[in-house]
């Protein structure tokens, strides 16, 4: 009589050999490289000299002083006014209307449905902090320029957040009320 249950011992797979696992490991780095290569990852502040510019406002103000800041914020409005006046292309406008937004309101045109908000609840708070930087009361400001801006932006606390052009300029605002 057979059994009912044989039991049949499986062959024991060879591996593959270390030159195989290392020769796979590499053909898989070197494509992964390449895809790294070959991909365009960009930051958002370092695609154009609009950013670069926006984005250095905050070195200004540190390294060379309220003078130096406004003169750079100048020259980035009017790089704003021409580029919103003439834009190259879409994308190129969009930058520029979302840095107008938090720093520049009262350039964007009267269809843009953001101006009446930016004028009324962080332009004037941003005026005051420049005219009294690094101040208790520029500190007091900052701490409602920020309230408003998250307020703004996260109406709903779900999926709270600032928007790269918000936290920039709240980052910028920090440096200059900060005594």
């Amino acid at each position: 009589m057979k059994p009912f249950f044989t039991f049949h011992s499986n062959p024991v797979r060879k591996s593959l050999s270390p030159w195989k696992t290392i020769s796979v490991f590499l053909t898989f780095s070197v494509l992964f490289l390449s895809y790294l290569a070959f991909t365009d990852f960009k930051s958002p502040f370092k695609d154009s000299s609009l950013e670069e510019n926006y984005s250095s406002l905050r070195q200004s103000i540190t390294q060379g002083g309220l003078a130096q800041f406004q003169k750079d914020k100048m020259q980035l409005k009017n790089q704003i006014i021409a580029i919103l006046n003439s834009p190259k292309n879409e994308d190129e406008e969009t930058k520029a209307s979302n840095i107008a937004l938090y720093l520049f309101p009262e350039i964007l045109p009267n269809e843009n449905f953001e101006k009446q908000a930016a004028l009324e609840l962080w332009a004037p708070l941003e005026a005051e902090i420049e005219q009294k930087p690094r101040s208790a009361k520029a500190r007091m400001l900052f701490e409602e320029l920020t309230s408003n801006i998250w307020n703004y932006e996260n109406p709903k606390i779900t999926n709270a957040g600032l928007s790269i052009y918000a936290a920039e300029t709240l980052k910028l605002y920090h440096a200059i009320s900060s005594p």
